[in-house]
């Protein structure tokens, strides 16, 4: 009976999602909180978050626990609302935005979740006292599509991260020209992105450009990224301080290195990483060898325009891009 069982389970989605209202009911186990992910949209999503995007970070979100997350990018919600699905109920989420139209919504779609906290104003006036003066667990780039933008960000919240705190920044990939959809053909047409080969086109080439400063800047940072050649994919790359495990009994440095934003430099540059001494690519090719823009004929995709947060300080004003 239990084979039969067993059986049914693994080969009916009815059937799975039975048992698991049946296993939640009984307190066996609890409600996963992914339901809002069905509604996500994956091979047409430009803007926010892919669907398949959502779930990884989802569950990075869910199994670190982060306590305070930051997000530099708001947009319609739909990031801000899957970290407030995965996060703990002591957890707090800081999200920036200069977009009235964003502001209207966060106020008035997410005021019920009271650890949801909504800042208007620009990525690069984040300040300290904005999170009451808390240590950074996760922060989420998302806004700005802007180099300069971004590194005046990284720098204003270096000093503020955790040392295993994890830096998430979207837009990373490659589109790959087989896997093109109208949609796909009209923002290349009009969005200002980059071809690094015939079937290779770089969205956001800004943010890719962000990996590779980062990680010439502070080379202690390791990463990994989600990029892919099998389907259309925006990407998104995940930074870390490196370590040996056995260091410190399990807790990474405050510096990775001789960057010129460490902090309390400590024992050269021997600290090895959480992902990998040997930057690993989910494809294989290590980032070493010229940067992501270096990387070109063997995957990723990507593929989102979205807005950008920036306080421009020679007087044009605010800018966005959708």
């Amino acid at each position: 009976m239990k084979s039969f069982i067993r059986k049914l389970f693994y080969r009916s989605a009815v059937f799975q999602w039975l048992v698991g209202v049946g296993s939640t009911a009984i307190g066996r186990t609890r409600a996963a909180g992914m339901a809002h992910l069905l509604s996500y949209r994956e091979d047409d999503a430009i803007g926010p978050l892919q669907r398949d995007e959502a779930i990884a970070l989802f569950g990075i979100v869910r199994t670190l626990r982060p306590k305070v997350v930051v997000e530099f990018g708001f947009f319609h919600g739909h990031s801000a609302f899957n970290f407030l699905q995965a996060m703990t109920p002591d957890a707090q989420l800081y999200s920036y935005d200069i977009d009235a139209e964003s502001q209207r919504r966060a106020l008035s779609e997410f005021a019920f979740d009271r650890r949801f906290h909504f800042l208007a104003k620009s990525q690069t006036d984040f300040a300290a006292e904005d999170i009451g003066n808390r240590k950074i667990d996760f922060v989420f780039f998302d806004a700005a599509h802007e180099l300069d933008l971004n590194q005046a960000t990284f720098r204003k919240i270096f000093p503020h991260l955790t040392a295993d705190a994890m830096v998430a920044v979207h837009d990373t990939g490659l589109w790959h020209r087989p896997h093109f959809g109208s949609i796909h053909r009209e923002f290349v047409e009009e969005m200002p992105g980059e071809w690094e080969s015939a079937d290779l086109y770089a969205h956001q080439p800004g943010e890719r450009e962000f990996i590779d400063w980062i990680q010439a800047t502070e080379p202690g940072f390791g990463a990994l990224h989600f990029h892919t050649s099998e389907t259309l994919r925006h990407g998104f790359t995940l930074l870390q301080r490196q370590r040996r495990l056995s260091d410190h009994g399990g807790q990474a440095r405050e510096t990775g290195g001789r960057g010129e934003l460490a902090v309390e430099p400590e024992c050269g540059n021997d600290a090895h990483g959480v992902a990998s001494e040997i930057e690993h690519i989910v494809e294989t090719k290590p980032v070493a060898e010229g940067g992501l823009r270096g990387l070109d004929g063997q995957r990723e995709k990507d593929g989102q325009r979205q807005h950008s947060t920036r306080t421009d300080e020679a007087g044009d004003g605010q800018r966005r891009c959708k």
